[in-house]
């Protein structure tokens, strides 16, 4: 029924070894016995070590801890190609992506249990409050009963949220439909590109444009105190400059060269960040992904 696809990076192999299978361990605990032949973990290996991905995957599989496990080797092209690779490779109903450091607090079954009741396309799966992580929000928290009462509007206004505010561990889709839609991530974003974030916004924006183009607006919520995870899609002084211009980047993409779009984003990052960063500045780096974007000269993007 699931599939909890980890992208992993391995560069200490011992170090990452012992990630794997804490990891492992704390999925056996959350997930009942009776589920387990339900759910199957995957991971999506990329390293540079000189080390035979057969030795990795018979070393990770060996602590399954009764889980089903497998590993399918993810090149060198970041997070956003090996979560390409997880899109491909799941025949279940649902995906979550996941990274080496999610945890879960508590059983998941009620997870289950909500994925059992019906067939969904994409599901908000996340804690009611923030997780750890030094970030910077102007959205709330996403509030099911508000949002409801106000109709399409209220739609439209979690897939906001959920763009700005998701996390790959807060996504779970319909891997089969992302499949037929063509929907996958830009192998220009996320760690391990030029990039190095952004890839979910975009990911999802592409999602929900589907979801309109297709009239399919029905709202999905999973939303526990369940899930601990350290986000990192804050923006941090080292990467500030690539991390707006990853913004201009997604609007380019999404929006078509929108500079309406470009005119927005720029007010809303300025106003964000006006007590750290200089808001000419951030104009100036949203707008130079906006009109002179990095894109690989490789065929990751084609594999889709």
């Amino acid at each position: 029924m699931l599939t909890i696809a980890i992208s992993v990076l391995i560069k200490n192999f011992d170090q990452e070894l012992n990630a794997i299978s804490n990891q492992i361990k704390n999925l056996s605990e959350q997930i009942n016995f009776d589920s387990k032949n339900t759910i199957n973990i995957l991971y999506v290996i990329q390293t540079t070590l000189n080390v035979e991905f057969n030795e990795i995957e018979s070393k990770i599989k060996s602590c399954n801890y009764g889980l089903k496990i497998n590993c399918i080797y993810g090149g060198l092209g970041g997070v956003a190609n090996s979560r390409n690779i997880a899109i491909n490779f799941a025949q279940t109903k649902y995906l979550l992506f996941f990274d080496l450091d999610c945890r879960f607090k508590c059983s998941i079954q009620p997870l289950l249990n909500h994925l059992k009741d019906e067939t969904y396309e994409y599901i908000y799966f996340a804690n009611k409050e923030n997780y750890s992580g030094d970030q910077i929000s102007l959205l709330p928290r996403m509030n099911i009963t508000f949002l409801n009462r106000f109709g399409i509007l209220g739609t439209y206004f979690f897939w906001l949220i959920a763009i700005v505010k998701s996390p790959t561990y807060n996504i779970i889709v319909n891997p089969k439909y992302c499949r037929s839609k063509k929907i996958f991530f830009d192998t220009n974003l996320g760690l391990g590109s030029h990039y190095k974030q952004s890839d979910e916004a975009l990911f999802m924006i592409d999602l929900f444009k589907s979801f309109y183009k297709n009239k399919r607006l029905k709202k999905s919520f999973f939303l526990a105190e369940n899930l601990y995870a350290v986000s990192k899609s804050h923006i941090n002084k080292k990467d500030f400059a690539i991390a707006l211009q990853s913004k201009g980047y997604v609007a380019r993409k999404a929006f078509n060269k929108n500079y309406l779009i470009l005119l927005i984003l720029g007010l809303i990052f300025a106003c964000k960040y006006y007590k750290k960063y200089n808001p000419f500045r951030i104009f100036l780096e949203i707008t130079k992904g906006f009109l002179a974007p990095k894109e690989k000269n490789d065929k990751l993007n084609k594999l889709q």
